[in-house]
């Protein structure tokens, strides 16, 4: 699990980088300001736009590696799927706030709540989705297992029976 961990921290740190980024500026484009690929509080704290944007490009990192890496936790076979989520929604959100607050990815109380809710909302979607693709799957897999019997069961009454 250790390496699986990494490698998807790798690519998460990747992904993390690129889309922080491209959300910060999409966001800062939309408010109609400059249009930056930091947060203007991440600006004022610190002090010059090659720290805010390498700070901003680093911890987008590290919130993509840690939630990317923290995804080994649905390969837990003895882990329901909704205990695998709610855990994985748990490290997302609970590492939202710290990540936001360092790099400015909100202003007020009422930014992280929203934010933090529209994320639960699309983990219980995701779970939805996953759910009824899932149970799709496994009824036709019951189904040819189900075909399969009946095919064996035929073969072997025209044989004779069992063991002929």
């Amino acid at each position: 699990m250790g390496m699986s961990f990494l490698k998807r921290a790798g690519l998460g740190f990747l992904m993390g980088m690129a889309v922080s980024n491209m959300f910060t500026f999409f966001f800062s484009w939309l408010a109609g300001g400059k249009e930056l690929v930091f947060s203007s509080a991440l600006l004022a704290r610190t002090g010059g736009e090659l720290g805010a944007l390498v700070l901003q490009t680093f911890g987008g990192g590290v919130y993509g590696a840690i939630t990317m890496g923290t995804t080994v936790v649905y390969d837990i076979e003895r882990w329901s799927l909704a205990k695998s989520s709610f855990t994985h929604c748990l490290i997302v959100i609970g590492l939202y706030v710290p990540a936001g607050l360092l790099l400015g990815w909100g202003e007020t109380v009422k930014d992280f709540l929203c934010t933090m809710v529209i994320q639960f909302i699309l983990y219980c979607i995701i779970w939805l989705v996953m759910h009824f693709i899932y149970r799709a799957e496994i009824r036709k897999i019951n189904e040819l297992q189900n075909s399969s019997m009946i095919s064996i069961d035929s073969y072997q009454n025209k044989k004779g029976g069992k063991g002929a």
